[in-house]
């Protein structure tokens, strides 16, 4: 949560170097960066604080990053950008299925992650969107909330997935290039690439499955992207709530 129009950042890394150049980049924009440099200190601080980030380093000394990725996102929605290995680029996929809002691999330009976290948090502070709940057969989207539902059961899905799902039912029966996705979600002056639509868009399907069982909403059109197939088209007010 935004507090004073400051913005906290939690760094969980033993990487004292890359925290002190984030540190200042940040801070020149409104952030506070506070760092953590094992697993069991940063348990400590998230029972009595919610920071608005994580950046998450995967190698810790005394913690498995993947496992804290998995545990951190089942247990709050605090957005995560993961910091990989040197050169790790195949753990993407991973990362993001996970529940990563984002991942970068060493080294990369610092200037980037303080985008991306722009990105993430302009995403999570948006102005209020109008109170509606559109539905596919038993499954419900709260565009206000950012929540979604199966026969009332709550969905736990990323900020990153909510929001591929929301730009998939506001063009509804319509297919999506994946380039379209990519600029629709992060916007022309993020980096991404058809290979993080396609792992979000697994990491999505795995959990409606998990929720729903065998479903044919989000569809794959072959050499093209991908389609939301309910059987009733949404409401053309959608446009421009996402």
């Amino acid at each position: 949560m935004q507090r004073s129009n400051i913005f906290y950042v939690l760094m969980v890394t033993k990487d004292l170097e890359m925290a002190k150049v984030l540190k200042t980049l940040l801070e020149n924009d409104c952030f506070r960066l506070y760092r953590a440099d094992t697993g069991a200190e940063t348990w400590q601080l998230l029972t009595t604080w919610k920071p608005d980030l994580i950046i998450l380093d995967i190698v810790l000394p005394d913690s498995d990053g993947w496992e804290m990725l998995t545990q951190i996102k089942g247990k709050t929605d605090i957005p995560i950008i993961v910091v990989g290995k040197n050169g790790e680029e195949c753990e993407r996929p991973k990362a993001l299925a996970a529940g990563a809002d984002d991942y970068l691999t060493k080294p990369f330009n610092c200037r980037d992650l303080v985008e991306s976290a722009k990105v993430i948090l302009r995403q999570e502070t948006s102005e209020p969107k109008p109170s509606e709940i559109f539905k596919a057969g038993d499954l419900a989207i709260n565009l206000e909330n950012f929540q979604v539902s199966y026969k009332g059961r709550d969905i736990t899905l990323t900020l990153t997935e909510f929001r591929i799902l929301g730009m998939l039912i506001l063009h509804s029966e319509q297919t999506l290039n994946r380039a379209d996705i990519i600029e629709m979600v992060w916007g022309k002056n993020l980096k991404g690439t058809t290979r993080s639509i396609d792992a979000h868009i697994h990491s999505l399907r795995r959990k409606l499955a998990k929720n729903m069982g065998e479903h044919d909403y989000i569809q794959t059109v072959r050499g093209v992207g991908y389609r939301f197939a309910s059987g009733n088209k949404l409401r053309d007010s959608m446009s421009g709530i996402l």
